[in-house]
């Protein structure tokens, strides 16, 4: 009976996008505290090919405490600006002065030093876990951080709730009203039980585990609110921590059509009191000088900072390859 209604379901269920994804065995590395990371002092390359076509060529050079460098001139600047994320602020698929940290350090006028802690499907857990053991606090050197910049796509609602199946990392629930971190523990089994589901159409259709797709569509009210949470806390864990500004960047996925997930984050953001501003051409440099905007821009084409992809290129890469950054 069991394996007929999981025929049923599974047949019933769009399947999701396929991609040929091969990664190198150096490029990823455990984290303590994120779960996963890039290794450190590395040199990968990412290529992408469809149709015998080649979409990008990259390279991603990460330093020794696992960010992606930015090209910089203001690598001894006083100040700094640390950019929260996921593979957009990291740049997949782009060349490190494509990135939105490289583009913002070009703009900003008091010329700080950017520094990128975001990676691959991170999500605003990772932020609040980084931030509570005070790793962002490594390789700052003689830099003040007087800014943070959180990058916020619909995708990071159900990765917050634990949701993205890749995910070994931090957890976090709302108990009662109260933020509660997940211990290493229950971690480990509710990813198991994560792992299980995946498997089985039919458990996740009974018991509303996403399998397929991580996009605000697919969230409850209870994913909505705990995401909030977590990025209201890193905001003010942040500010007392640097005494410094702290903005909600929001950006339109092309791989979430709809336009609805971005506004009623921006709602949830406000209301909760958090600096929002939407991607355009204007952002950059409001965030550098401190410009009066609207909380929300209403210029919706595509962004000229190269922040948002192309929707011709792909999120994942079909292959890595891997070798040691020269020091």
């Amino acid at each position: 009976m069991f394996v007929a209604c999981e025929a049923y379901v599974a047949s019933h269920l769009k399947a999701p996008p396929s991609y040929d994804v091969a990664f190198g065995n150096r490029y990823y590395a455990a984290h303590e505290v994120l779960g996963y990371g890039p290794s450190p002092n590395t040199l990968t390359r990412s290529r992408l090919e469809r149709d015998g076509r080649v979409l990008y060529d990259v390279t991603y050079d990460i330093d020794a405490y696992g960010h992606r460098l930015t090209p910089s001139k203001n690598a001894q600047a006083p100040r700094a600006a640390l950019f929260f994320g996921c593979s957009n602020t990291f740049g997949e698929g782009l060349r490190a002065e494509e990135t939105l940290p490289a583009y913002f350090e070009r703009a900003d006028a008091p010329g700080r030093r950017a520094i990128n802690y975001s990676f691959h499907g991170y999500g605003p857990h990772h932020m609040l876990a980084l931030l509570e053991r005070e790793v962002e606090l490594e390789g700052l050197g003689n830099s003040r951080p007087d800014l943070g910049v959180y990058a916020w796509i619909p995708q990071h609602v159900t990765r917050g709730a634990g949701k993205a199946f890749w995910d070994s990392g931090p957890r976090y629930e709302l108990d009662n009203g109260e933020l509660r971190f997940i211990s290493p523990r229950e971690r480990s089994l509710s990813h198991a039980a994560l792992s299980v589901a995946r498997q089985s159409a039919l458990i996740a259709k009974l018991f509303d585990v996403t399998i397929h797709r991580q996009d605000a569509a697919s969230a409850s009210d209870r994913d909505w609110d705990l995401m909030v949470r977590l990025v209201v806390e890193s905001a003010q864990l942040f500010e007392r921590r640097h005494g410094g500004r702290f903005v909600v960047l929001l950006g339109e996925d092309p791989v979430d059509a709809g336009s609805w997930a971005v506004e009623k984050a921006h709602l949830r953001f406000v209301q909760a009191g958090l600096e929002v501003l939407v991607a355009s051409e204007l952002v950059l440099q409001s965030i550098a000088s401190r410009a009066s905007l609207p909380p929300i821009c209403t210029r919706r084409r595509r962004s000229t900072n190269a922040w948002r992809l192309d929707s011709s290129r792909a999120w994942l890469p079909t292959g890595y390859d891997n070798s040691p950054r020269a020091n």
